[in-house]
């Protein structure tokens, strides 16, 4: 949380220590920064994003905390798919192709689908 953060907080080991503060200070007193920042319903990443031509230093530094935590979200929703694929009765299935159906984002579009198969025809 980039407003609630004490700027006397930042640990003497970055490199550009001066200027981290300085751009830290400038975002915590932009008041339209505070406001999209609380009122609006995106990620803490999008929100670093926008200002990454503005203020470098610091969504460098912020995106470097964030990182691993998208990585991590990843291994653990398919490690959590896994274990609902394989079970008891279905353990000797190769669950490749239903982890990849499980963890995409892209939505299925079963109108298209079913109108390639064609029905069965008379004998």
């Amino acid at each position: 949380m980039p407003f609630n953060f004490d700027v006397s907080d930042l640990h003497e080991e970055f490199v550009n220590i001066n200027q981290l503060q300085e751009q830290l200070i400038e975002i915590q007193s932009d008041q339209a920064l505070r406001y999209n920042f609380y009122k609006n319903t995106e990620s803490l990443c999008a929100f670093w994003l926008k200002l990454k031509t503005e203020k470098p230093i610091i969504v460098k530094e912020a995106l470097k905390v964030l990182l691993p935590f998208s990585t991590t979200y990843m291994c653990e929703a398919g490690f959590s798919a896994l274990c609902v694929i394989k079970n008891n009765y279905r353990n000797k299935l190769n669950p490749e192709i239903d982890i990849r159906c499980s963890l995409t984002s892209i939505q299925p579009r079963f109108e298209d689908l079913s109108k390639c198969i064609q029905a069965q025809g008379s004998h």
